[in-house]
């Protein structure tokens, strides 16, 4: 069966001999955040790489080690994505390009076409 493509699903497989730790996604018009739990996890055991617009998180601890993968779209700004490590939980900000924030666009009325539709009224 094929399913709906997720590009911030994880793209590796887990198995049950990784343990599943939680993460999460959140879009804003400014930027991509996403959170994920590292219980136990040192911050030197923590590995962050991008390459060819995939966006990859390696992280172990004793006995354990999780590994994450995202596809990245192509409005997110590579040269700045910074990395925050707290209390077992990385927070990755991913910013949208300038061309890629959402832009409100004034709808301007033109007098004859307003002075049309009044008349008519």
């Amino acid at each position: 069966m094929i399913g709906f493509f997720d590009p911030f699903h994880s793209l590796f497989d887990m198995t049950e001999a990784i343990p599943r730790s939680t993460y999460s996604v959140d879009e804003t018009d400014e930027n991509i955040a996403i959170t994920a739990d590292l219980p136990g996890v040192k911050q030197e055991d923590i590995q962050i790489a991008l390459e060819n617009g995939v966006l990859s998180v390696y992280a172990k601890r004793k006995g354990h080690s999780y590994a994450y993968a995202w596809l990245l779209p192509k409005t997110v700004d590579n040269e700045a994505i910074e990395a925050e490590y707290e209390n077992g939980v990385l927070t990755l900000t991913l910013p949208k390009l300038e061309t890629a924030k959402l832009r409100q666009i004034p709808v301007k009325v033109k007098k004859e076409l307003a002075a049309t539709a009044t008349a008519g009224v």
